[in-house]
């Protein structure tokens, strides 16, 4: 019996297609990915938001909620290895709990990560900022709700993990591999 279940135009054979069309998806997929790979220390727990780390801490996630706050930060705790740490305030300090470690070596995961003691480039990021609403409606600029960093490509402007009016979008460019400048300020919408 013939495997192939049907041809497709000048008579190649579906059967034959399959595997060809199988291949193209998958270098694109790849390309996909490898599109924007950081040369900075950072981790990707599998949903490409590109996270700082360092040896000593990035705050990169804070949320305030009515009663209780909560932080995130990643650090390297040696050349091969991310630690995420997640405290009881926004600021990423005082008591903490470690919620995961991942190896940057370990094909056996989906989180990709780098941790080099030997170069510590930055990466330019964004921070997105959604700030309290005030009872008339307007934006309270002093209680901040939520804080989310993360590193983007210096060429692209990704969409917000914060939905809300009272908003604000911080850029932070690096400036000759050495330090950082600010970068542009969006405003409250």
């Amino acid at each position: 019996s013939d495997p192939c279940i049907g041809t497709l135009s000048k008579g190649l054979r579906l059967c034959m297609a399959i595997p060809v069309i199988r291949f193209v998806v998958a270098i694109h997929a790849i390309a996909c990915i490898m599109a924007f790979s950081p040369q900075c220390n950072y981790v990707d727990m599998g949903f490409h938001v590109k996270h700082r780390t360092s040896r000593s801490g990035q705050c990169v996630i804070s949320k305030r909620l009515e009663d209780r706050a909560m932080s995130m930060e990643h650090i390297c705790i040696d050349e091969n290895t991310v630690e995420s740490r997640v405290f009881d305030s926004d600021e990423c300090n005082g008591s903490y709990q470690v919620i995961n470690t991942f190896h940057c070596d370990s094909n056996t995961t989906f989180v990709q990560c780098r941790c080099s003691f030997k170069d510590d480039k930055r990466c330019p990021t964004v921070t997105d900022i959604r700030y309290a609403r005030q009872k008339d409606g307007s934006c309270d600029y002093v209680n901040v709700v939520q804080r989310r960093t993360y590193i983007v490509d210096a060429t692209d402007i990704p969409p917000s993990f914060v939905d809300d009016n009272c908003f604000e979008r911080r850029s932070e460019r690096i400036h000759n591999n050495f330090g950082t400048e600010p970068g542009d300020v969006v405003p409250i919408w």
